[in-house]
């Protein structure tokens, strides 16, 4: 597929679809410094291309350069106010510099364009966890369940927390459906 989308380029190299197409399944493969390129070409084709800038900050996230990440969510914002992913992203990069309340903050926006993403919920509950705040993670988690009740992350890390504060039966009907979803995982 990546020499068929370097194909179509070769012809109309100004394709900013081409472009946004090939960086995702540079995505999708894992390869993000080219995709971290692949965006910063398509971003010069057309600046406001607010995906385009998604896209390039989820590669700097995925390459541990987080203040930079959250810029390019920043700007993407700037072109798209409710890409609710973008505050979401930002959140996850914010909480990974220990910028808890910021994070919480970004997580808030997204969830008030789009409340029914379990894993806003669950990114949420994760900052939560980080700050050392478990009592808020499991009210996230718990909303994450009421909107996907089979999501595995959510299940395992409430039943961690329920181990934390001793709550061990919580604990145990947490692991137990979680088990039944996914065992292999486990």
């Amino acid at each position: 597929a990546l020499k068929s989308f370097n194909q179509s380029l070769s012809f109309n190299p100004l394709s900013s679809r081409t472009w946004l197409n090939r960086g995702i399944l540079l995505s999708e493969c894992q390869n993000y410094p080219e995709m971290l390129s692949n965006f910063q070409q398509l971003i010069r084709i057309q600046p406001s291309h607010y995906e385009g800038w998604f896209y390039k900050g989820n590669a700097l996230l995925a390459l541990q350069r987080e203040s930079e990440a959250i810029c390019c969510y920043d700007k993407a914002l700037e072109f798209n106010l409710n890409y609710y992913k973008a505050y979401g992203n930002r959140g996850i990069a914010q909480s990974s510099l220990g910028k808890f309340q910021a994070a919480l903050d970004s997580y808030d926006k997204a969830l008030k364009i789009h409340p029914d993403d379990p894993d806003i919920w669950y990114n949420r509950g994760c900052a939560f966890v980080a700050w050392g705040k478990p009592r808020q993670a499991i009210m996230s988690y718990n909303s994450a369940l009421e909107i996907a009740p089979n999501h595995l992350p959510s299940l395992v890390n409430r039943g961690n927390l329920f181990m934390e504060l001793g709550k061990y039966q919580d604990a145990l009907n947490a692991y137990d459906k979680a088990l039944k979803i996914a065992p292999q995982a486990i």
